[in-house]
C-alpha cells in the first residue's frame, strides 16, 4: 500500500486533476485495504494526507468533474460511482441543484443508462437536499427502477410521507425489506400516540400494495394484512370436510369412533 502522497501537495491544480481522474478510474496506485475496494474510499484516505490548499483544490476538481458529467452525460458506471460518492464524502452540496435539474430533464436524463440514473438519484438521497415533491416527480419516470430510491429520498425528509410510496415498491425482496426495516425503526422511536397513528395509516395503505409488501409489513404491523391468507383457511376447511366425511362413514359401524371424529372436526 502506497502511503506517500505528499507529491500532490507540491504539484499544480492541473496535476491534481489528472491524478484524480486516473484514481477514479482505478488507473493509479491508491491506499486500498483490498484490491477490489472502490476508488473513492481510498481517495478519501489520501485526502486526509493533503494540506489545506490541496484539499480545497481536490474539492474544486471534484466539483468540476461532476459539472462536466452533468453537461455531457459521459463517463463509465465505475468512474461515475466513485466520482459521485466522492462528492458525497466531501459534502459538495453545491452540486445538488445541477444534479436535480439533470434528473428532471427527461430529454437528457433519459439518455443515461438506468444504473447511472440511479447513481445520480442516490447521490441526491445522500445529500438530503431535495423535498418530497421532487421525489414524487421522479417516480413516474421509471417506477420499477426508481421506487426504492424515491422511498429513501422521501424518507430522508419525511418518514411519514414515505409511506405513500409503498404502493409503488417493486416485488424485489431486498428493496421491500430495506423500506420495512427503516419504517419499523422509525415507528419504534415515536411516542405511543404517534406510533399508533402511523400503524393505523400503514394498515390503510397495505391493501393497495403488492403481495411482497403486504407479507413483509404484515409481520410487524399490528393487524397488518398478510399476502395470502386464503391457503391456511382453505387447509382448515379441507381438514374439517375430511373429518366430517370420515365421521359419517363410521357412524353405523362404531358410534364411539364417530364421536371422536366429531370432536376432531371441531378442533380442525
Amino acid at each position: 500500500m502506497t502511503s506517500d502522497y505528499t507529491f500532490l501537495n507540491e504539484g499544480t491544480r492541473q496535476q491534481l486533476e489528472k491524478w484524480l481522474v486516473l484514481a477514479l478510474n482505478g488507473q493509479t496506485p491508491l491506499p486500498r485495504v483490498s484490491p477490489d475496494e472502490v476508488p473513492y474510499l481510498a481517495i478519501m484516505r489520501v485526502e486526509g494526507l493533503l494540506d489545506k490548499q490541496t484539499r480545497r483544490d481536490l474539492y474544486s476538481v471534484c466539483q468540476q468533474l461532476v459539472g462536466e458529467f452533468v453537461r455531457t452525460g459521459k463517463g463509465s458506471e465505475e468512474y461515475l460511482h466513485s466520482l459521485l460518492y466522492l462528492a458525497v464524502k466531501l459534502q459538495i452540496l453545491e452540486l445538488a441543484p445541477s444534479l436535480a435539474q439533470l434528473a428532471q430533464k427527461p430529454e437528457l436524463f433519459g439518455l443515461l443508462a438506468v444504473p447511472i440514473q440511479r447513481l445520480v438519484l442516490t447521490t441526491l438521497v445522500e445529500f438530503r437536499t431535495q423535498p418530497p415533491a421532487f421525489w414524487q416527480s421522479i417516480l413516474p419516470l421509471n417506477p420499477d427502477a426508481f421506487a426504492g430510491v424515491v422511498f429513501s429520498g422521501v424518507f430522508s425528509r419525511s418518514p411519514k410521507q414515505a409511506m405513500t410510496v409503498l404502493k409503488h415498491l417493486p416485488t424485489r425482496t431486498a428493496v421491500v425489506a430495506a423500506a420495512s426495516g427503516r419504517l419499523r425503526r422509525w415507528i419504534e422511536t415515536r411516542d405511543p400516540t404517534e406510533r399508533r397513528a402511523a400503524e393505523a395509516e400503514l394498515r390503510q395503505l397495505l391493501p393497495s400494495c403488492n403481495e411482497v409488501v403486504r407479507e413483509m409489513f404484515g409481520k410487524w404491523v399490528p393487524g397488518g394484512i398478510s399476502a395470502n391468507p386464503e391457503p391456511q383457511t382453505q387447509r382448515q376447511t379441507n381438514a374439517q370436510h375430511a373429518v366430517s366425511l370420515l365421521s359419517r362413514l363410521m357412524k353405523h359401524k362404531n358410534p364411539q369412533l364417530q364421536t371422536s371424529c366429531s370432536r376432531l372436526a371441531e378442533v380442525a
